[in-house]
């Protein structure tokens, strides 16, 4: 079979309408399945739009070379078996003076939880409808609610590719290039806030807790990586970061199934593709780094905020130290658009973050400017990177021990 598929309109993170074509030639095994995986970036509105016509599916039927044409409405749903949300596509059968009643074909859309990509399932296509019966050859739909679906943000080569089924059992592999221009067009300019917080952690030896909020306006490349280095006064404890109740086993991780013991913190992301905010508890999970010859290597703890909500989002981030300061990275951020992600990490006794004495010997943040480096990849490729102060509870202790002096 033919098979043809992409935006209409490919402008990196612009709206678009989606057109799906499948043409098999007469003669052959009828159409009665279909699977497409999406390119990453590619993703849909789902904010108020459930339950609403976001686009038109037509088919044709029958034996020889001019099969006859039908139409129906494509809706979305919520949670259809084990997937978030779906699709309803219903046709009425109607040719001439047969009605056979309506087909309704319901379509599972799965999202993956690390990149976002979705994949679209299909309920078997029919090929027998009230013992009539119905020879698929032809297959288009267009998904084009205005400001339903939403391009990548990314300009780089992918594809829309997926597995077609027959009647006969047989199947075909299919894939078709995809690929958005005009990134360069999108600004790139995101800002992020860091504070410490705990008046009474401030000295050499105090659990801080950490807040990170981080903020882009509407219009911008998505972020693809994120890096903060943070002041050399707060590191890593080196009890609590590697006691084996506090942290995540790798295997588990990777599953997301970390156990209650592990969580360090909370998090919460704001898009405007979703109706509800994302959040979730951020757990430590044990860093591994593999060899040569594929043998794991224990490295310093790691990080995985599990966002839950409409769909589900695991962002793992990866902790290292470079020249006595503490390094976090994310890496696989999905091409989507956040407008407000905030993480706070615990502190007190059982807090990962411990403050100690600089290498100017300071005994405490309260005697010098805390300062964090901060990089950002775009997935348009664009790059932000600055100094940022982070804030600190000094000021208050500052007022505090001055009143008990005086």
């Amino acid at each position: 079979p033919s098979f043809a598929a992409g935006s209409a309109m490919p402008v990196a993170g612009a709206d678009s309408a989606f057109v799906l074509r499948v043409d098999k030639p007469d003669g052959q095994s009828a159409l009665n399945g279909v699977e497409l995986v999406l390119p990453k970036g590619l993703l849909a509105n789902l904010a108020g739009n459930v339950g609403k016509r976001v686009g038109t599916a037509r088919v044709a039927a029958g034996p020889g070379s001019q099969p006859y044409w039908l139409s129906g409405p494509v809706v979305l749903e919520g949670a259809y078996g084990d997937a978030p949300f779906s699709l309803r596509v219903t046709v009425p059968a109607q040719a001439g003076p047969y009605d056979l009643g309506d087909v309704v074909v319901r379509q599972k859309l799965y999202v993956d939880p690390v990149t976002a990509q979705v994949t679209v399932v299909s309920d078997p296509l029919p090929t027998i409808v009230k013992g009539v019966p119905v020879r698929l050859q032809k297959l288009a739909v267009d998904v084009d609610k205005p400001g339903f679906v939403v391009n990548p943000t990314s300009c780089e080569e992918m594809t829309v590719g997926g597995t077609l089924g027959a009647a006969t059992g047989q199947t075909a592999e299919v894939r078709t290039r995809f690929q958005v221009g005009e990134c360069q067009a999108l600004d790139f300019e995101p800002k992020l806030g860091l504070r410490l917080i705990g008046k009474r952690q401030a000295e050499t030896g105090g659990h801080p807790a950490l807040k990170a909020v981080l903020g882009q306006a509407d219009g911008q490349a998505n972020i693809s990586l994120a890096r903060v280095v943070m002041p050399d006064s707060v590191v890593l404890d080196p009890e609590n970061s590697v006691d084996p109740a506090m942290v995540c086993d790798y295997d588990a991780s990777l599953r997301a199934e970390c156990p209650e013991s592990t969580v360090i913190g909370t998090a919460r992301a704001v898009t405007p593709l979703l109706d509800r905010p994302l959040s979730g508890k951020v757990h430590l999970v044990q860093g591994i780094r593999f060899g040569p010859t594929g043998n794991r290597i224990r490295t310093t703890p790691s990080l995985l905020v599990k966002l839950q909500g409409q769909v589900d989002v695991h962002l793992y981030g990866r902790t290292t130290v470079r020249k006595g300061r503490l390094v976090t990275v994310f890496k696989t951020v999905p091409d989507a658009q956040v407008t407000r992600f905030a993480m706070r990490i615990r502190g007190g006794n059982k807090g990962i973050l411990v403050i100690t004495g600089s290498r100017q010997g300071n005994i405490d943040i309260c005697q010098s400017r805390q300062t964090a480096n901060l990089a950002f990849t775009g997935h348009n490729g664009k790059r932000a990177g600055y100094r940022r102060t982070v804030r600190t509870p000094c000021a208050k202790a500052s007022k505090t021990r001055k009143a008990q002096r005086n």
